[in-house]
């Protein structure tokens, strides 16, 4: 139900301009994201209970572990007002060989928990090399934060299962109450146990010691983070394309999956067939010529393995020349190695996504097939949006765009802030009027988050200090500062609207 659900709200985003709804979207995505974080802890746990979970070692590169625990943290912790900070032992291995996807499952929980229990202050992500020996190499991995800490009296709760501890101040934080165990667990798995040293009131360190193989004895060195972290893997898409020669197969006993994983490749302008059993993918694969087949792993009467077998004993020569992706919801213990011993090409997890499906097809569909785009095809007499965003000079375009995707679909977001600006700049003076401190931060809070995407950063830390300043009760200061503040923000309208009215008469020509 989880790919129908974020799969078609992703085409609703799509296929709408209309302000209410992309909201309406947004929150979607927002809850639906959410409920697949408490499904995905709830099945690793039920994995570790059965013994299922896969903890495979293999080379990884310790700076792009680092990197991509701090970017997935980076706007959490910004959307709080809380800084991040890296400690990184200069002397650690470049590569190492161990369970890289899980280590990252571990580091990446303790900074969500660091975020999710810290109002003020900071977050720390520390590693250092704590020995080393015949190709080994044992380093010490810590998260400390200026959060709300643990009573002493509930330290041995602490890696219950389904256990939030001081329901009092804890009871509005989302979670299954599952991440401290899963991580204990995998930390144990992992030949190492994780420990906690708390103070109440004034924060906590999560911390274990690792044993990993070396793969690269280089140095990781010295490293910044706005040069070496900030902005990786931002882009949520790869570069958008179509392929209008290509003709793709979709096998999946569930219509509402066809219609979303269809839905999804609509934008590719590729010829797309469905089949809803093992046994019609037979006959439509018997007929057509494909360039790629998607199949569901768990089908009635024939699976997605007894029908690769079909395929391969009736079809041999154009089954080795197809590429077949296995469309998977389990990820247990061995699956995909079985998927892909079983003849699968490669496999994609559960829920689909547009940059999942992106990757995919840019690595299997034949080069000369894919027609690279800028997302929205345009008259070559026509400037790209970029160009012209570019010359804007007030306005910082870049993340904006790499946060959202496209160009087309940054000026979507650009026209849905600007759209909400009188609502919202009447509900921040009513808030301030009525003395409502709690409302007026979440409202200044979530305005401070949208500025940055649309780009106007300066507004964005006025919006920031705000915030700040609502937290620490200092109504005199927000009193002050609110009326600028607002005639600034409604003067974007405008502003925008001028940004928005050139794009569209440059795109008419």
């Amino acid at each position: 139900p989880i790919t129908a659900i974020l799969g078609m709200n992703e085409i609703i985003s799509r296929h709408t301009d209309d302000p209410r709804i992309l909201s309406y979207s947004d929150s979607i995505s927002k809850a639906g994201t959410s409920l697949l974080g408490i499904i995905s802890d709830i099945l690793d746990f039920s994995k570790i209970e059965a013994g299922k979970m896969e903890i495979v070692a293999q080379p990884y590169s310790l700076r792009g572990l680092i990197g991509d625990a701090y970017n997935m943290i980076q706007f959490r912790a910004e959307e709080k007002g809380l800084r991040v900070h890296l400690e990184v032992d200069p002397s650690l291995p470049s590569r190492l060989v161990g369970a890289e996807l899980r280590l990252k499952q571990v580091i990446t929980n303790l900074l969500t928990n660091a975020v999710k229990y810290t109002e003020k202050g900071d977050i720390t992500l520390h590693l250092s090399l704590v020995d080393r020996w015949e190709g080994t190499a044992k380093f010490f991995i810590s998260v400390r934060d200026t959060g709300i800490g643990i009573k002493s009296g509930e330290m041995d709760k602490l890696f219950d299962a389904f256990d939030r501890l001081d329901i009092g101040r804890t009871h509005t934080i989302e979670g299954s109450g599952l991440g401290l165990a899963i991580c204990n667990r995998i930390v144990c798995m992992m030949g190492s146990s994780l420990r906690v040293k708390s103070t109440y009131n004034v924060g906590s360190e999560f911390y274990f010691y690792l044993d990993q193989e070396i793969a690269d004895d280089t140095p990781i060195g010295n490293f910044s983070v706005a040069r070496d972290f900030y902005g990786r893997h931002r882009v949520r898409t790869p570069v958008a394309f179509t392929s209008p020669d290509s003709r793709i197969l979709i096998v999946d006993d569930t219509p509402m999956n066809l219609e979303v994983i269809s839905g999804l490749l609509q934008s590719a302008k590729m010829q797309v067939d469905t089949a809803a059993s093992g046994e019609e993918c037979l006959e439509k694969f018997a007929v057509c010529p494909y360039d790629m087949v998607f199949m569901d792993y768990r089908m009635p009467n024939m699976d997605g393995i007894e029908t690769l077998e079909a395929l391969t004993g009736r079809f041999p020569e154009k089954v080795q020349n197809t590429p077949i992706i296995c469309l998977t919801a389990s990820a247990v213990a061995g699956d995909r190695e079985r998927l892909l011993a079983a003849g699968f090409t490669d496999y994609v997890p559960k829920p689909i996504n547009i940059p999942q499906m992106r990757k995919v097809l840019l690595k299997y569909l034949p080069d000369e097939k894919i027609i690279a785009s800028s997302g929205m095809q345009q008259n070559s007499a026509k400037r790209p949006i970029e160009e012209q965003l570019a010359e804007i000079s007030w306005l910082d375009t870049t993340d904006g765009i790499a946060y959202c995707g496209t160009p087309e679909l940054y000026l979507q977001a650009v026209r849905l802030f600007r759209s909400n600006i009188p609502q919202k700049a009447g509900q921040i003076e009513g808030f301030l009027k009525t003395r409502d401190l709690e409302n007026y931060i979440v409202t200044v809070h979530a305005l401070k988050s949208t500025s940055k995407i649309v780009g106007v950063m300066d507004f964005s830390e006025k919006a920031r200090r705000l915030e700040l300043a609502a937290k620490d009760g200092e109504l005199d200061k927000v009193r002050a500062k609110t009326p600028a503040f607002l005639r600034e923000y409604r003067s974007l309208e405008g502003k925008l609207g001028q940004v928005l009215e050139k794009i569209k008469m440059e795109e008419t020509k």
